[in-house]
């Protein structure tokens, strides 16, 4: 079987009526008509669906034109990393012909993965494998609009890449059709840059926390206390977060940019412990990052840690997003 087609067979597995039947105790069933949407791209990820019957069509709308990317199957399901990350759905679901659905929250979905450790690495290799077969597509995902000289248009591009979300720079000395894109989307250059999706304006002029809402890397902070709290994601912090979460501690993990750290930005990194012919950094921290979602840790970015307020009933870290936001630790939390 040759790489192309071995990585087709992981990323889209058939599951077996034993695995749909251990699926069925925590799913809701859901049917639905020809061309009812599941989720819409843009919208935060909804959960987790097995087809049960008909098919359900995955559509790539980031080009110019929709694509099809995939047509589920029955015993096929959906989604990608970015599901147990909570972000927002990159492309759309929508139902072909009367389809059934088992529907499994992001909560039970993790659930799973602990509980039914062979299922778990069936749906973790195929999430993995998805995202690298989207990405060798030629996914555009957001468009960043912008000049090639916009300092603001590089940072926004440097903050999309090192937290592993798919985007195209269009600059606008590269491509005349861009002022024709720009008038339907029915922006200007006093506008630049500009985050669109396809043909629909998300962000004018953005600030990367503007952005990081948009596309769900800065989640809403709980409002009960957490167990662990976790300054900087960098290797050490990633570790923590995997530690801490896998124990059943309520984990939170904060940066200003993004997980990894200098490592992240690592071409190969060949003295880390398991691979011995070295891995690059953007994915060794994603592995890092996909494992601590796996049990349930939340990251928010970027989070700028402002202060540390112990003189309350409980510690409280102060984070200085423009607005002040408080995540508090419970009576035995830690903070690192």
């Amino acid at each position: 079987m040759s790489e192309a087609n071995d990585k087709q067979a992981i990323a889209f597995p058939k599951l077996d009526e034993a695995a749909i039947d251990a699926l069925s105790g925590i799913a809701t069933r859901r049917r639905l008509a020809d061309g009812e949407l599941l989720y819409a791209a843009g919208e935060h990820r909804c959960g987790f669906f097995v087809v049960v019957a008909g098919a359900v069509e995955i559509v790539d709308s980031s080009g110019d034109q929709p694509e099809t990317v995939r047509l589920h199957q029955p015993g096929e399901f959906t989604g990608d990393v970015d599901v147990l990350g909570g972000r927002r759905a990159l492309t759309s679901a929508i139902a072909r012909g009367a389809t059934e659905v088992l529907h499994i929250a992001g909560p039970d979905l993790r659930q799973v993965l602990s509980e039914q450790p062979v299922l778990g690495d069936t749906v973790l290799n195929a999430f993995i494998a998805r995202r690298e077969l989207l990405m060798e597509a030629g996914f555009e995902g957001l468009r960043v609009i912008g000049p090639a000289t916009s300092r603001q248009s590089f940072q926004l591009c440097e903050f999309l890449s090192r937290n592993q979300v798919p985007f195209t720079w269009l600059k606008l000395e590269d491509d005349p059709a861009i002022g024709e894109l720009l008038q339907d989307l029915g922006v200007n250059e006093a506008d630049m840059p500009v985050v669109a999706y396809g043909g629909r304006p998300l962000l004018r002029n953005p600030s990367l926390r503007q952005l990081a809402e948009q596309v769900g890397l800065r989640s809403p902070l709980r409002t009960e206390p957490y167990d662990l709290i976790i300054i900087g994601a960098g290797p050490a912090g990633l570790a923590a977060a995997v530690y801490g979460s896998s124990e059943g501690l309520r984990t939170l993990v904060l940066d200003g940019s993004a997980p990894g750290g200098q490592a992240g930005t690592s071409t190969k990194i060949e003295n880390y412990l398991g691979f011995p012919t070295g891995i690059t950094g953007a994915e060794l921290m994603g592995r890092a990052v996909l494992q601590a979602q796996k049990f349930g840790a939340q990251f928010s970015t970027p989070s700028y840690v402002a202060e540390l307020d112990v003189s309350g009933p409980l510690p409280c870290v102060r984070i200085d997003g423009g607005a002040w936001q408080d995540a508090t630790l419970g009576p035995d939390g830690i903070e690192n």
